[in-house]
């Protein structure tokens, strides 16, 4: 670990390119966001952006604003084939795999701790209004004091399908689900 990561993409110049890790992983990524929000590998993916086939190992992503997750903290491009097992740590709308989806999260995985201390959570997205298939979380998700936890999805305006969760969520105040802690006219099957 050399310094501070600086996550691809930020507000003013989002990703909207192609990443293929091509099945390899990246690991010893350190990076903590204080005057930004938007941390993880990436922090704003656009509709043309394409992330796959990476794995996240033993790095940390942590923010004092909102928005932390592994691959991505904010996505409206396509995300497969991606595993995290790196600590995620933040305020909120935090996910093991990304922050804030409106895009597409398709066979991706996360399997170590999300905390939060407020809302938005989960061990995929912490906030979906796009399509999550075919993912699944074993992490533990921890909410210090804030509300919609869930073991995919912390709060969940879009499609899930095809997703199943085994960690254990813990803490927060309302909103607390296997699945999803709070489903606002999305849809969940299978």
């Amino acid at each position: 670990t050399a310094g501070n990561w600086v996550p691809i993409g930020t507000s003013s110049t989002k990703f909207a390119g192609t990443f293929n890790g091509n099945e390899n992983t990246i690991s010893g990524l350190y990076c903590v966001q204080t005057d930004e929000e938007n941390a993880g590998l990436f922090g704003r993916v656009t509709s043309t952006g394409k992330i796959m086939g990476v794995t996240l190992r033993d790095s940390y992503f942590s923010n004092t604003k909102i928005r932390v997750a592994g691959i991505a903290a904010v996505n409206y491009g396509t995300i497969s084939d991606c595993y995290v097992a790196s600590v995620i740590n933040g305020t909120g709308c935090n996910g093991g795999v990304v922050g804030h989806n409106s895009g597409t999260i398709i066979r991706c995985g996360n399997s170590i701790n999300v905390n939060s201390s407020l809302s938005d959570t989960g061990g995929v997205a912490g906030y979906n209004n796009g399509t999550i298939q075919y993912c699944y979380n074993y992490g533990a998700l921890e909410g210090r004091s804030g509300a919609n936890l869930g073991g995919i999805v912390g709060r969940n305006e879009g499609t899930i399908k095809d997703c199943f969760n085994y960690g254990k969520c813990n803490g927060g105040t309302t909103d607390i689900g296997g699945i999803v802690g709070q489903n606002v006219k999305g849809t969940i099957a299978d």
